[in-house]
């Protein structure tokens, strides 16, 4: 694979089908994620889903009110524990 090619291929998604996530597939991408590198393998993220509107809502406007985000099914929100760091 072409790393040059891959590079210029990336998209910004906003906008969403209307469907449902099953939760098989969130688990499938939260297991490909913990392969992730980390410092010294900590692995010291934490993974919220959040499927609720108004959660969701309340997530986009933290994030700059990007209220785009609540078209998408779900908000997987990544979060660092740096308390053994």
């Amino acid at each position: 694979m072409d790393i040059g090619k891959v590079i210029e291929s990336r998209r910004s998604i906003r906008s969403y089908k209307d469907k449902k996530v099953s939760w098989k597939l969130i688990s499938e991408i939260l297991n490909a994620a913990t392969f992730s590198p980390s410092s010294g393998n900590q692995q010291n993220w934490r993974f919220v889903i959040v499927n609720e509107g108004d959660k969701k809502s309340q997530i986009a406007v933290a994030c700059l009110k990007q209220e785009w985000m609540n078209t998408a099914p779900i908000h997987i929100v990544i979060c660092a524990d740096y308390s053994n760091i």
